[in-house]
């Protein structure tokens, strides 16, 4: 499990905000997580900011830093807020998928592939309260035999699960505030006589490959609340409210989730997924249900590992081609040093390389 190390602040406070704010822009949020920490630990005593002296708080800081920067301090507390959601979400989604520590008894081995992809499936209930039956999360992982990259553009493209998933009927970008924040509709085909489901989630994505070496995407139900990194509110009320079943014959779900990528070699990676999901099933034996999601498990990963191997051949691979992200991703993926093929790869699907890194970051990131 990744952990955010709770530092005491020393000298460079005014540096380590700035570094927050640098590094939840480049999507770095591990990072932004450990020199927010930095920010919020230093000792209680008083400062002497531009003639005057003040409480030497982490909001006097933060306060001190919007003035020598001539920034809008309200902003800036907004901002920090959005960061701090972030964090919190994503800590909690990285806890709830340890395999050890607290968790370790919680967890029940249900599948276990020993050659090949060693895949592995995992679940532990989930009590709903009321006296009703639990439903499982479950924590799928194994090796995928295919480029990080080639995986992180399936899994990306989040319009184009209906032409890979048999089970999505639709799966519609709803809001795409930034190349690595996506707001999505999806539906999910049902048999007969139950009603389709569908879900409105948001989706955001870690850069954890300079300290963490991996990529993490986190993926909730989408709010009324949600904002944009910069802090600006995405309104999209039509999608956020549940579908009438009589209408459209759909019935809202909740899911909770998060997928980690770590490449092992050219062409292998590390593929972990959680969820916990909620089909609101009433009438349905929840532990049919279970025996259902577990199963969709093992076919979801191989459906990602398969597609992935033959990217050449699919519509994403033109969109690897034109979209910057991808160019930025391969770009980090090298100078990290975890991919070191990733350019090499990307180059082979006709992309225009080499590219400048540092427009690329800027252009990806909004900066």
């Amino acid at each position: 499990m990744l952990s955010f190390p709770f530092c005491m602040a020393q000298d460079g406070l005014v540096g380590d905000i700035s570094s927050v704010f640098e590094l939840y822009a480049q999507d770095k949020l591990f990072q932004a997580a450990r020199a927010l920490r930095r920010v919020e630990a230093g000792h209680s005593n008083s400062q002497e900011v531009h003639g005057h002296r003040i409480e030497n708080s982490a909001d006097a800081r933060i306060q001190a830093y919007a003035h020598s920067r001539a920034l809008d301090a309200a902003h800036c507390f907004s901002h920090l807020e959005s960061i701090r959601s972030d964090v919190l979400e994503v800590e909690e989604t990285l806890q709830r998928m340890q395999l050890g520590g607290a968790r370790k008894d919680k967890w029940h081995k249900c599948f276990d592939e020993k050659t090949g992809s060693e895949l592995k499936v995992y679940y532990q209930e989930e009590s709903l309260g009321h006296g009703e039956a639990a439903l499982h999360s479950l924590l799928v992982e194994g090796v995928a035999h295919t480029p990080i990259l080639a995986l992180a553009s399936i899994i990306y493209e989040t319009d184009l699960y209906s032409t890979l998933f048999w089970f999505v009927a639709e799966s519609q970008l709803i809001q795409h505030p930034q190349p690595t924040r996506k707001m999505v509709y999806s539906r999910f085909s049902a048999p007969w006589p139950l009603a389709d489901r569908d879900a409105c989630m948001l989706g955001f994505a870690v850069d954890g490959l300079d300290e963490d070496g991996l990529l993490f995407i986190n993926i909730r139900d989408a709010r009324t609340t949600d904002r944009c990194k910069e802090g600006r509110p995405l309104s999209v009320p039509s999608f956020l409210e549940p579908r009438n079943p009589q209408k459209h014959d759909a019935v809202r779900m909740n899911i909770t989730g998060g997928i980690e990528l770590k490449a092992m070699g050219p062409n292998s990676t590390r593929l972990r997924m959680y969820g916990n999901v909620n089909p609101h099933l009433d009438r349905v034996p929840k532990s049919l249900i279970n025996w259902l999601s577990r199963s969709l498990c093992r076919v979801g990963f191989h459906v990602l590992e398969d597609k992935a191997s033959a990217i050449a051949s699919l519509p994403h691979a033109s969109r690897m081609r034109h979209d910057s992200v991808y160019k930025w991703l391969a770009r980090r993926l090298h100078e990290a040093g975890i991919d070191p093929d990733a350019l090499a790869f990307l180059k082979d699907t006709g992309a225009n390389l080499p590219i400048d890194f540092k427009s690329d970051v800027e252009e990806v990131a909004g900066l």
